[in-house]
């Protein structure tokens, strides 16, 4: 059922999106929906910290070419989280 669900959403976003106009200015859907898959995922400090850390990572290294500033924010926060649990653990 949530298959179902999912692909009708995706087909009715499929053509809504088309028919919005330009004047509607989507930009801000993209970071919303990440923001709705992260936040319930953050449950402890160790989770808090890779988040804050990638965060501003990915603010500090945006203007690096090649998109560099998300792959070393992903490491930032990758590293952060793993030392934090370990150090907690």
């Amino acid at each position: 059922m949530i298959w179902v669900v999912w692909q009708s959403a995706t087909v009715a976003g499929i053509f809504a999106g088309a028919t919005a106009p330009p004047e509607l200015n989507l930009d801000f859907a993209i970071p919303l929906t990440f923001m709705a898959l992260i936040f319930p995922a953050i449950t402890n400090r160790p989770k808090a910290a890779a988040a804050l850390a990638s965060g501003m990572a990915a603010i500090i290294t945006y203007t690096l070419p090649y998109n560099l500033g998300l792959v070393i924010a992903s490491a930032i926060g990758i590293a952060t989280g793993f030392f934090l649990s370990e150090r907690t653990s």
